[in-house]
């Protein structure tokens, strides 16, 4: 049988200040024992990627923001949908985020993001990355919505690190 995952967003959990507040919560309804550790939640790709889009969308300027997208590429689909799909021309391991906005001699920024444990590049992101890098674009493979966000930021605001 198997065990029922508790979910929290990302959000939620910044809210409850972190695995430190979630595990403190969870000792005070006496969910866990005072010696025990709560059980680490993992926000997914998905949470990680809308709490990402919801600061970028508060933060960046607005000649800026409309430029910032993701690109559903990934996540399982029917084979008729799959097919349809590679018919218009989707490719596999396309970066989940593009912002296409020339700065720092870079052609744009491609976020390709993974859940902040867990999650590993596949062979067809990383020769897609390869391939994004060499044509001019800088590339961050980021752990969660904060890393996004530093990836962002450096590349808006500071400099930008093709090695990360």
């Amino acid at each position: 049988m198997r065990e029922l995952q508790p979910h929290i967003s990302a959000r939620e959990l910044r809210e409850m200040g972190g695995l430190e507040g979630l595990q403190r919560k969870a000792r005070a309804m006496g969910r866990v024992a005072p010696d025990q550790v709560a059980p680490e939640i993992v926000p997914t790709e998905h949470e990680e990627q809308v709490a990402f889009f919801n600061w970028a969308n508060d933060c960046l300027p607005p000649e800026v923001e409309p430029l910032l997208y993701a690109i559903p590429n990934g996540g399982h689909r029917l084979p008729a949908v799959a097919g349809k799909l590679k018919a218009e021309g989707v490719k596999p391991g396309v970066p989940d985020i593009c912002l296409a906005w020339p700065r720092l001699g870079y052609h744009g920024l491609y976020i390709e993001m993974k859940r902040q444990k867990g999650g590993r590049l596949s062979d067809a992101q990383k020769r897609m990355i390869s391939a994004l890098r060499r044509a001019g674009y800088l590339v961050r493979v980021c752990k969660g919505d904060f890393e996004a966000r530093e990836a962002l930021q450096e590349y808006m605001f500071g400099k930008g690190d093709d090695a990360a």
